[in-house]
């Protein structure tokens, strides 16, 4: 069990979740993938038609989170939920998203911001597990290293003023008030969609082999001679 387990963080996952909805509702494709599991299997929400998991009891590859065994080029949609917490080479992360997503693919990231409650709580509580034993990361600092890794940040969002000291469920709108209208840089969690855009250069999709438990078979882009 972990703290996403708990009451309070369920709530979260169900924010970020409607949030996630809302952001797929328009995107189509074939791969999508999700860099980390906490709890839910995001993927079952996109209308993608291949679900690469890499992590939870539904996971159908192994392998490292910084060297996928992916083709460049081959992922529509990249879904990294508080992955960032987890990684300590942020650089190679990014930079490994960006190889392996399409012309035009999106990565979309949630990962708790430092300059809020969440972030109060990993500095104080001195709690010894996920998430609150993990570094967080800012907003600004994502943002900048996305960039760097050559992607343009398309959307950013900040989610959830609540405070989250405790596993009981709690929310009140009140808080959400005072932050979305007076801290709007202090909320928990942030969410950010970030496009790979490559000057110049159309997509060619993959022929991918059926993908079998533990591990992604790829085959080399299929050259069109027409």
């Amino acid at each position: 069990m972990t703290w996403f387990d708990t009451e309070n963080g369920q709530r979260l996952l169900d924010a970020e979740e409607a949030i996630l909805c809302d952001f797929l509702e328009d995107k189509f494709g074939y791969f999508s993938l999700q860099t980390n599991y906490i709890g839910r299997n995001l993927l079952k929400n996109t209308r993608m038609v291949h679900h690469l998991l890499i992590d939870g009891p539904e996971r159908n590859v192994t392998c490292n989170f910084n060297q996928l065994p992916f083709d460049s080029d081959s992922i529509d949609l990249i879904i990294s939920p508080h992955q960032l917490e987890c990684n300590g080479d942020i650089n190679s992360l990014f930079s490994e998203l960006f190889r392996v997503a399409i012309p035009g693919g999106r990565v979309a990231i949630f990962s708790f911001n430092p300059y809020s409650f969440a972030g109060l709580r990993s500095i104080a509580c001195f709690d010894n597990y996920t998430p609150w034993n993990s570094k967080f990361i800012s907003l600004s600092f994502a943002q900048k290293k996305l960039k760097d890794a050559g992607f343009t940040i398309e959307e950013g969002r900040m989610i959830d003023y609540q405070p989250l000291f405790s596993g009981q469920s709690f929310s009140n709108r009140i808080f959400e008030d005072i932050g979305a209208r007076w801290l709007p840089l202090f909320a928990n969690v942030y969410f950010i969609v970030a496009r790979k855009d490559v000057v110049g250069v159309t997509p060619l999709r993959p022929k991918w082999n059926k993908i079998a438990t533990g591990r992604a078979l790829t085959n080399k882009l299929k050259t069109i001679d027409d």
